[in-house]
């Protein structure tokens, strides 16, 4: 691709994103859902000169304050009273860049300024998701003839996944978890990974600063050289060194921190006790000395304690119950997507064209399945969301690209459009229960699954 067509398919893709997500934005203002623990609508208005617009937004009574704090004051990023979200600094001075971009407008606009902290996030999240799928789209560009339509289409079903849908509209970085999965896809499948293997790894510790779990990248490249390349002690050595260099951008982040004289305070590994609880077990021999090296000093004096709230139902912080307590999860997640998935399977047997791409999904997939799994703390189906329910998007817009014809494409489209678009958040009890727009994804899944049926009869009884 050329940088100009580069520019016109992300420009593409991000409008898309815009025209859809304000759909959403439409749609819950006519019928705004309960979201339940920290997510609620609130009331909001713009001003414009003399006008006054109201309208329903998502606030989140746990992240709001730090999130929209961090954006309106550079050091409001680094200082004491907003140290919960101080090791993703990255996400938070994207946000502050955007937010100074649109407040320079704003001000020319005579617009009110209460609700440009939201909206910079808003905007931040759809240039992620926008550079995600642009990501996608030159993956697939391998496989598969991209066109307007194919952009346009990979976009929408992308957008419907319901961690997309409801995310969006929040300050939190829970939507970068589709970034993971399709940065590190991207990663494992270009040609010279090998020979850019310490940059690669440099390029996904900076990214470590904008989500933690981006982790998932760096074990994802380093397996896909074990796998393809002879255990020797160079490619050992290699695989070590790889791993240093992802945590040197941390490491000085740290520093500059220290430097500051500014406490680095990590509350999900302080306060929930996640991944940390791990540590437990290596209280001796090599693992106790590991864990020691790569370990804050606060964080391997804590390894010990109980100073988690283990007695919460969400919390599994013993092995192997934790991988009890995803699973329990995942199954949550596939009737919370039942048609979807119903889909997804349908199409996969019968259209049964091979595609390479599909290992190398496979194994982001899988690690990225096992990293979340080692959270030990569960609330309901999110956590899935982010390793089995991205993995399922994909696999979604993959089975797709593998329809040839459009009438197919434009039936699977409609069948998705129908069961996701209005679909309940996943923290709500009767989030499986069925409604009319259901049944209708379910009757154009059954007329899809007998056309191809009859399609690939037909192709065989020809040859």
């Amino acid at each position: 691709m050329t940088n100009k067509t580069n520019f016109r398919i992300f420009i593409t893709i991000f409008l898309t994103l815009l025209v859809i997500f304000i759909s959403f934005f439409l749609f819950f203002q006519l019928d705004p859902q309960e979201l339940f623990i920290c997510d609620v609508y609130l009331e909001q208005q713009i001003s414009i000169g003399s006008n006054i617009v109201n309208f329903l937004y998502p606030h989140s009574r746990c992240d709001d304050k730090i999130y929209l704090g961090s954006v309106q004051s550079f050091q409001n990023i680094f200082s004491e009273s907003n140290n919960q979200y101080q090791n993703r600094p990255v996400y938070l001075i994207s946000n502050y860049l955007t937010y100074k971009f649109i407040s320079i407008f704003a001000s020319s606009q005579q617009l009110s300024y209460n609700f440009l902290p939201a909206l910079s996030f808003f905007l931040n999240q759809i240039l992620y998701l926008a550079l995600g799928l642009h990501l996608l789209i030159k993956i697939f560009e391998k496989y598969f003839k991209i066109s307007n339509f194919t952009i346009i289409s990979i976009t929408l079903i992308a957008s419907l996944n319901p961690l997309l849908q409801f995310g969006i509209f929040t300050p939190s970085n829970q939507t970068l978890s589709f970034l993971v999965f399709v940065v590190s896809l991207y990663l494992i499948e270009k040609q010279e990974l090998s020979q850019n293997f310490y940059f690669y790894s440099l390029f996904l510790g900076m990214l470590f600063l904008l989500n933690r779990s981006f982790f998932i990248g760096i074990v994802s490249i380093n397996l896909y050289i074990f796998l393809n390349n002879k255990i020797s002690i160079k490619s050992t050595t290699k695989h070590i060194i790889s791993t240093i260099i992802f945590f040197i951008p941390n490491f000085l982040y740290k520093q500059y921190l220290n430097y500051q004289n500014i406490l680095p305070y990590d509350m999900n590994t302080e306060y929930y006790g996640q991944f940390i609880w791990l540590s437990k077990y290596f209280d001796s021999g090599l693992g106790y000395w590991i864990t020691k090296i790569l370990l804050p000093k606060k964080l391997f004096d804590l390894r010990l304690t109980q100073a988690w709230n283990t007695t919460d139902e969400w919390y599994c912080f013993d092995l192997p119950r934790n991988f009890y307590c995803y699973a329990t999860d995942s199954i949550n997640l596939i009737k919370y997507l039942l048609v979807p998935v119903l889909l997804l399977i349908v199409v996969k047997v019968i259209n049964r064209k091979k595609i390479n791409i599909y290992k190398n999904v496979y194994v982001v997939g899988s690690i990225a399945y096992l990293f979340w799994s080692l959270i030990g703390w569960y609330p309901p189906i999110r956590f899935s969301l982010y390793s089995l329910g991205n993995l399922i998007f994909i696999l979604l817009i993959i089975e797709f690209l593998k329809l040839e014809n459009i009438y197919e494409k434009l039936i699977f489209l409609l069948s998705l459009l129908f069961s996701l678009f209005h679909i309940s958040h996943w923290n709500d009890a009767n989030y499986l229960s069925f409604n009319i727009f259901d049944y209708i994804s379910i009757m154009l899944l059954v007329i899809l699954t007998t056309r191809l049926f009859y399609s690939k009869k037909f192709a065989q009884s020809t040859n």
